[in-house]
C-alpha cells in the first residue's frame, strides 16, 4: 500500500509468568504503556527481502521501552476488577461487556447518549429517539445487556 510501518510496543500489562489462558485485557486491568517507535519508510525497504524486511521490524519493536517495562506488569487496578466481577455476575455478561459498560459508566464528562446508555442498562429500560442514532443506541445497548433492556421508542 506503500505506507509507513509505524512499530508499536505494549508494555506492563502482561504478567511474568506464561498464561493458560488468553488475557482480553491487560493483568488485573492494569494501565499499558505505548511505545511507538520510529517510521519504516516504503522507500527504505522497498528493495531488500522479506527475512531483512521482518528482522529490522523485530529489531525496531524490541528496541522500544526501558528494561522495566519489558519485565514488570503495572500496578493492578483490583477496585475495577472486583466491579467487573461483580456486574458479570449480576448481569451475567461477558468480561468485555462488563468492561465496556464500566468504562462507560466511569467517563468524567460523557455525552448525553453515554449518560442515556449507562441509565437505560442500569435501570433496565431505555427510552432512545425515533432517529438512526436512537435505534443505534438501543441495539447497542441490547448489545451491551445481552439483551437484558427493555427498549422503547419515543415516537413525539
Amino acid at each position: 500500500m506503500n505506507l509507513p510501518i509505524i512499530p508499536v510496543k505494549f508494555t506492563g500489562g502482561l504478567p511474568i509468568k506464561p498464561l493458560e489462558k488468553r488475557l482480553d485485557f491487560p493483568l488485573h486491568y492494569t494501565y499499558q504503556n505505548y511505545h511507538l517507535g520510529k517510521a519504516i519508510y516504503p522507500e527504505d525497504i522497498k528493495y531488500i527481502g522479506n527475512l531483512e524486511r521482518k528482522n529490522l521490524l523485530l529489531k525496531r519493536l524490541n528496541n522500544l521501552g526501558n528494561e522495566q517495562d519489558k519485565n514488570f506488569p503495572n500496578q493492578p487496578d483490583f477496585n475495577f476488577e472486583k466491579e467487573i466481577q461483580s456486574w458479570m455476575k449480576k448481569t451475567e455478561v461477558s468480561e468485555i461487556h462488563a468492561v465496556i459498560y464500566k468504562v462507560l459508566k466511569e467517563i468524567h464528562n460523557p455525552t448525553n447518549e453515554v449518560e442515556i446508555l449507562v441509565k437505560g442498562i442500569s435501570e433496565g429500560k431505555l427510552l432512545v429517539s425515533d432517529t438512526p442514532e436512537g435505534y443505534w443506541l438501543g441495539e447497542f445497548a441490547k448489545w451491551l445487556s445481552k439483551n437484558q433492556i427493555k427498549i422503547s421508542v419515543n415516537r413525539d
